[in-house]
């Protein structure tokens, strides 16, 4: 693969983003190399809105954002658990309060027994919903250190592809 670019101080919005659309297309056609991870959709359309709206395109702040919006998706998924697991034990409390006053306010066997069974159907399903809670609690936790470990392992790769890129863009200059 030869890609022929050239380069200016003055160069304009429109011959920059031109450059950015050649790299993207010419690891389109050729993906089997560390920089053409780098070239994504997603990169290549920050990129062009950050040249369009007269900011600097750094690659670290498009890893930052990534991270960040991850980190953000986090925290709401533990939100979202603590109060799943806040509700399921104040759910557990209220059976078991109920379950006392039940036996201590019953008179006749045939109540107790009505209620008793009514409280163990409950309590059969709140044990299923905690087991629900539990594992989707587990699975959460799973995905997010497979999340965390992906991201962390992308964001080397880019730190990787970046030097790569500075590296050739310096000889590039250099030549």
């Amino acid at each position: 693969m030869e890609i022929r670019i050239r380069l200016s101080d003055n160069m304009s919005k429109i011959e920059e983003s031109a450059i950015l659309v050649k790299l993207s297309q010419a690891f389109q056609k050729n993906p089997d190399n560390y920089l053409a991870s780098l070239f994504t959709n997603d990169f290549v359309q920050w990129a062009h809105r950050r040249i369009k709206d007269d900011f600097l395109p750094d690659v670290m702040e498009y890893i930052c954002d990534a991270e960040r919006k991850l980190s953000e998706e986090t925290a709401d998924l533990r939100k979202e658990r603590d109060a799943a697991v806040s509700e399921s034990v104040v759910c557990k409390r209220l059976l078991a309060q109920k379950e006392a006053e039940l036996e201590a306010s019953t008179k006749s066997a045939t109540i107790i027994s009505a209620f008793l069974t009514d409280a163990n159907k409950l309590k059969r399903r709140l044990s299923e919903q905690v087991y629900v809670l539990e594992t989707e609690v587990n699975r959460l936790q799973k995905e997010n250190q497979e999340l965390s470990t992906q991201f962390s392992s992308e964001i080397t790769s880019l730190k990787a592809q970046l030097f790569d890129l500075i590296t050739e863009n310096a000889k590039s200059v250099v030549v």
